[in-house]
Parts: structure tokens; sequence; C-alpha cells
């Protein structure tokens, strides 16, 4: 990342750089929705450089989302950044901060696509509890 985004990126000393390492308490995720992601090294070359240009990536719906409002339901794709802070960070507390649905405006709380939303990720979060011992 270092490279990518030069000088808008802090110097730390290695006095400080041992000092945060491994410094949290916990992780906290905000998940709504899962992506695919593809390579775009072309970014890198942008005369005008951001964070999005900085991950050299093109973030990609798993649906086309001009046809639906909702987010596809993908607990596996939760369960994928469980896995991946289990295995990179010694399995460490987890707080899922946010998570949810977005919805066109709904007057009458006919709320099935947040219900179906919601029993979906908390079946895939017992799930991967369930396999974290």
């Amino acid at each position: 990342m270092k490279k990518n985004a030069g000088s808008r990126m802090p110097d730390f000393t290695n006095l400080e750089s041992k000092q945060i390492k491994g410094s949290f308490d916990f992780l906290g995720v905000n998940f709504y929705n899962t992506l695919y992601v593809k390579d775009n090294s072309d970014s890198l070359k942008k005369e005008h450089r951001d964070v999005d240009a900085d991950m050299a990536v093109q973030l990609i719906p798993m649906l086309d989302n001009s046809s639906t409002v909702e987010f596809p339901v993908t607990p596996w794709g939760l369960q994928g950044v469980l896995e991946y802070f289990k295995q990179v960070y010694g399995n460490p507390p987890v707080y899922i901060h946010e998570n949810g649905q977005r919805m066109q405006r709904n007057l009458t709380l006919e709320d099935w696509p947040r219900v179906m939303s919601l029993s979906g990720y908390i079946e895939g979060l017992l799930h991967s509890l369930r396999y974290v011992i």
C-alpha cells in the first residue's frame, strides 16, 4: 500500500510500528454486500490518485443492481470475512457493528426481504461460530 499511496500514507518509526503491532482489542465489521474484485493495475497510472485508484482493483456487483434495489443475500461472504480474520489475525474478538438490507421506501412495513437477509446472515454467522473452535 505504501508503494501505491506514496506520500499520502503516514510514516511510522520502528518504535511506533512495534507499539501498534497487535495492539487492537477487537475487530469491527460493517458488512452489507459481497462484491467480486478484479485486478485493475491500470488505475495506478492515473494522474488523479485516490483510495479507489490506490487499491488497483475494480469492484463488481454480484447482480446488475439496476433491476433490483436489494443487495443479494450472501452469508458465505460474511463467513469468508470472519474466516479471514480468524486465520490472519489469530481468531480475535469480532463485533459486527452494521449489517442490513437496502430497500425501496416502504410505508406498509412489508419487510420480507430484510427479514430474509437478516435470517440468512444470522444462519451464516452461526455456521461460522460452530466451526471456530
